[in-house]
């Protein structure tokens, strides 16, 4: 999956924990390593994007922006998709089963229609083979990151 579609899978899968019982994080596979982080970055509730901008003395500053219908999580959130989600693929049942909530979630961003990534930084990282934490790491947009499982701290 590229950016976009990771931040949606996280979007997701956020969304099933407000309705379940288990908060889950997502693990996922970047050149060969396990990681969990976080693939957007919020203000309250809302998913942010910087955009850069100069000011009038030249130097460059950037400020922060909600999602908005060019990004991936902005058609999911704000479009029928997620209401589809909860009532054709979600249910009580499926949401306490990882493998099952996993599976769900990946089949369901397949068949979204891809859209732009908010940021190409992952946050909050941390490599579950090395044990490393990074407050953020920068990508290429068009890298390919697989997901490969969910974790809880219940389980």
């Amino acid at each position: 999956m590229n950016m976009a579609q990771m931040e949606t899978f996280q979007y997701v899968l956020q969304h099933a924990n407000e309705l379940g019982n288990k908060k889950y994080q997502l693990v996922f596979l970047y050149k060969g390593d396990l990681y969990t982080g976080n693939f957007y970055k919020t203000i309250g509730a809302d998913i942010q994007w910087l955009q850069s901008y100069t000011k009038e003395n030249g130097f460059i500053a950037y400020i922060d922006h909600s999602v908005n219908t060019c990004h991936m999580v902005y058609q999911v959130e704000y479009g029928n998709a997620l209401d589809t989600f909860d009532k054709v693929y979600l249910g009580l049942s499926n949401i306490n089963r990882s493998e099952v909530l996993f599976t769900l979630i990946k089949n369901f961003i397949s068949e979204q229609p891809v859209g732009d990534s908010t940021s190409n930084y992952i946050y909050d990282l941390k490599s579950l083979t090395t044990g490393i934490k990074l407050d953020f790491i920068e990508i290429n947009s068009n890298d390919q990151l697989s997901p490969v499982s969910l974790f809880s701290n219940e389980s």
